[in-house]
């Protein structure tokens, strides 16, 4: 009876946070359940146009007003000696949202449109997207 009673706060505190383990966002950083990801790898017509690249990189700004945009970033391609690493694209942006359909009124917001035509594909020969939802 003693070692139960010693044990017992440890396995009311297991029960405690056990129960409450899908209701909150696991790991550091972690965004909520639903919410949708969409991740886009450009491929520039020129690999070496540093000033294509600034172009690029800078559009990310003019997007991040579209109201539907939760989150936005983008970066170039980091170099690794891993062979598991893809590193045949040149950027990869990063854009979060509260839903599907949020994401479909980016993708139709004229911003998003003028900035694609504008700037992105003038620069950008080659698009890979994977948009996927947190569960």
């Amino acid at each position: 009876m003693r070692n139960f009673s010693r044990l017992f706060p440890l396995v009311l505190l297991a029960m405690i946070t056990g129960g409450c383990a899908n209701s909150a966002p696991i790991g550091k950083g972690s965004i909520p359940s639903g919410t949708v990801t969409h991740v886009v790898l450009m491929y520039l017509y020129d690999r070496g146009d540093i000033g294509a690249r600034t172009q690029v990189l800078h559009s990310v700004d003019q997007l991040r007003s579209i109201s539907d945009v939760r989150t936005i970033w983008a970066g170039r391609m980091l170099t690794s000696t891993r062979p598991i690493v893809n590193q045949d694209y040149d950027i990869a942006m990063v854009v979060t949202f509260n839903s599907e359909d949020a994401m479909q009124h980016y993708l139709d917001d004229a911003k998003h449109l003028e900035v694609k035509k504008r700037v992105l594909d003038r620069y950008v020969r080659k698009y890979v997207v994977y948009d996927f939802v947190s569960e």
